[in-house]
């Protein structure tokens, strides 16, 4: 019982690190035209959201959210999420109603699928620095 749970596992990563990607890369040439102007950046925000619930969906993650309150989506917010997996940054930028900025660390912007991001967007951070 125990080997066919991690066997699910296992297949059940694959099949979602193909998804992810996939999806990544079907999206990608949107996310550089609206990458283009800071007047697009809300769209690519938008975008960004529909790709990580097509990807959540499809990798059967189906989040149940409950909100202590409303949350205004006309004021800005910080969110700080505690990590508990990889997961919880494709479902925090895609289920949060408001437009997003991640801060995420330095390492990230150097991968080249994510590098378009940082360019723009996001904040690369110095984990060293104070």
């Amino acid at each position: 019982m125990n080997i066919l749970k991690k066997l699910f596992g296992y297949i059940w990563i694959l099949w979602y690190a193909i998804l992810f990607i996939g999806m990544f890369l079907l999206f990608y040439p949107f996310f550089g035209l609206l990458l283009i102007s800071d007047k697009t950046y809300f769209y690519a925000d938008r975008l960004r959201k529909i790709w990580g619930r097509i990807t959540s969906y499809l990798g059967l993650m189906i989040p149940i959210i409950r909100y202590e309150q409303k949350i205004d989506t006309k004021k800005q917010y910080i969110y700080c999420a505690n990590h508990i997996s990889y997961l919880d940054i494709v479902l925090c930028g895609s289920f949060l109603p408001t437009f997003n900025f991640f801060m995420a660390k330095m390492e990230l912007s150097k991968l080249p699928l994510f590098r378009i991001w940082f360019k723009t967007l996001d904040v690369p951070v110095k984990r060293e620095s104070l």
